[in-house]
């Protein structure tokens, strides 16, 4: 395959079906309330690029902190060029204000690593 050719659908796809066989006999993470008796209470992780980070599970990180778990969310932006006809300041606010109000719905924790959204250090 071309590299012009990648797209993100066409990775996953090949990826899915490179790796899907070996999962066939994964286990998924429990769905078990971390105040059962002999349960332990997981750290739930989700990291992405930037503020639509979680989007994709925020179902599934709901659920882990309705039964208990520590969830946090870890932004590495804050979307700073998220809006367009915004400054990156105001887009940064915006969006960190949408973080924050979706983590607090979810019941997670938000924390942002401070890089700007688009450059690399």
């Amino acid at each position: 395959m071309n590299e012009r050719d990648l797209t993100r659908r066409g990775f996953v796809t090949q990826s899915l079906a490179a790796v899907g066989p070996a999962m066939m006999g994964a286990n998924s993470l429990p769905l078990v309330s971390a105040h059962a008796e002999d349960t332990a209470r997981m750290s739930v992780v989700c990291v992405g690029g930037h503020p639509t980070t979680g989007s994709g599970c925020g179902g599934t990180l709901a659920r882990y902190a309705a039964l208990g778990h520590a969830v946090t969310v870890v932004y590495l932006t804050r979307g700073e060029r998220g809006i367009s006809g915004n400054s990156w300041d105001d887009a940064a606010r915006i969006r960190s204000a949408e973080c924050e109000a979706a983590c607090k719905i979810m019941g997670a924790k938000p924390v942002f690593f401070g890089q700007i959204d688009g450059r690399r250090r």
